[in-house]
Order: C-alpha cells, then sequence, then structure tokens
C-alpha cells in the first residue's frame, strides 16, 4: 500500500540461522522481530541492509529533517521517496528540492538502490515534477557492514550538490529562451514519436496556455504528466523524454 507514513518502514528485522533437525543448513531467515514472523527464507551469503538505517543514513547526510512524499512496503520490499531541506527557488512560486528515493528488500527479490532527484514542487497549482540527478546500486551478497556499504553510496554524491546546481541554473536559463516559430515546428515534429493520445493532450495544452518561453513550454509539458497522463512505468519514460528533449533546446 502507497501511502506517507515512514514508520511502516521501520519494523525491526533480524537474521536466524536454519537448520535441518541439528544441522546447520546454507539458508538462514529473516524475521520481523516486531511481529515475530519470517519475511524469508534466503541463502547464507544474502546481507540484510535495514529500512531504518537507511533512511537515518539519509538524514544525517542531508541534515535537517526529512518529509516522507510516499511510502510503501509489503515486508519483503519496500520504496521510498523522502524530500530533504535543500531547497534552491527557479522563480516565484517555482521551487527545486532534493529529494532521495530508495528501493530495498528483505527476500532478494530486489538489489538496494538509491536516488537522487531535483523534484519540482509547484506550490500554486499542485504540480509535482523530478528529474533524476544521482544513482547508486548495490546487492545484497556478502559479509560486509552494511552502515559502511550505505555511507559508501551516499560519499559517492560529493558532486551532487554541483550536479544540482546546475539543474536549477538550466532551469533559470529556460526562462530567457523565447518559443519561437522555429522550435515549435521542431517541437511538432518531435511528438510524432508519442502515442496519438499523450501528442493531443500536450498540443491542446499548449493552445490553451499559449507559452512564450521554452520554461512556459516545460510547465505545460509538467502539467500533461503530472494530470492528465495515467501514472505508469511508461508514463514516466515519456515524461523523461519529454523533459530531455525540452532540455536540448
Amino acid at each position: 500500500m502507497i501511502n506517507n507514513n515512514i514508520e511502516e518502514l521501520f519494523f525491526n528485522v533480524e537474521e536466524q540461522k536454519l537448520f535441518h533437525g541439528d544441522e546447520e543448513t546454507k539458508f538462514k531467515k529473516i524475521i520481523n522481530k516486531d511481529t515475530n514472523k519470517i519475511i524469508s527464507v534466503v541463502s547464507n551469503d544474502y546481507l540484510l541492509i535495514p529500512n531504518k538505517l537507511i533512511i537515518n543514513s539519509v538524514q544525517d547526510y542531508f541534515g535537517g529533517t526529512i518529509k516522507p512524499i510516499y511510502t510503501a512496503s509489503n515486508g519483503g520490499f519496500s520504496v521510498a521517496k523522502l524530500q530533504t531541506e535543500r531547497l534552491k527557488e527557479v522563480s516565484v512560486g517555482d521551487t527545486v528540492a532534493a529529494v532521495v528515493s530508495f528501493e530495498n528488500s528483505y527476500d532478494g527479490s530486489r538489489a538496494l538502490s538509491i536516488n537522487v532527484e531535483a523534484l519540482r514542487l509547484r506550490c500554486m497549482n499542485g504540480m509535482v515534477s523530478s528529474v533524476n540527478v544521482f544513482s547508486a546500486r548495490t546487492k545484497h551478497i556478502g559479509d560486509k557492514n552494511p552502515q559502511e556499504i550505505v555511507d559508501n553510496m551516499l560519499d559517492s554524491l560529493d558532486k551532487f550538490d554541483g550536479m544540482f546546481d546546475s539543474l536549477v541554473s538550466t532551469f533559470a536559463k529556460m526562462r530567457k529562451v523565447n518559443f519561437t516559430k522555429a522550435v515549435k515546428i521542431e517541437f511538432i515534429k518531435y511528438l510524432s514519436n508519442f502515442p496519438t493520445y499523450v501528442s493531443d493532450l500536450i498540443v491542446q495544452q499548449i493552445i490553451k496556455d499559449d507559452p512564450k518561453t521554452v520554461w512556459d513550454l516545460y510547465n505545460s509539458i509538467t502539467y500533461v504528466c503530472t494530470h492528465l497522463m495515467k501514472k505508469s512505468f511508461k508514463g514516466l519514460e515519456m515524461e523523461k523524454e519529454l523533459n530531455n528533449f525540452v532540455y536540448s533546446i
């Protein structure tokens, strides 16, 4: 179930050896200590990395407080998107925040992945759109220290501030680039790469908004992607492709 309750990810976990009679096997159990229920049975080389460790490490790295945008967990697999206090204002009413999302599993179904995005928060109309800035991934394998693994993943964020500032600078420049007739023709041609229902929605929104700059065009696309298109992995990929085109103008 998807919600914004970060506490649902904080249940305590531990691993216990698995025996066949008196003999130790090559497997172990991952236990939810709060309910004493078995989450999964995994091989002995599986590395347990608790959700709470990940979230606390993210908060320590970015400082301040973190705000859950959404969380979801079925016990064995968890995802979360967390907004940090790292904020940059592109224009009045249009702020970009550094957001951390992660996937983690206690059943071996997923590797641990940590992504940092620049999330646009348009308070006036509820629009939300993000651009991926950083990604790191590691498998749950080996006799390693979980804290060191997460710290090493976050340490590779040393160039994040520069990338974050560069992206905000790109947004600011887009406000100064006119949405000329030549750009319109190029953009309409590019829309032929997308399903008709997507191109129709965008063209209708452009007619309604009458964008004067590339930034205005970006806002129109963001509105279509966040308000009019169905939420799906395919939809997210199309949004990414559209945004990349706009950045290149």
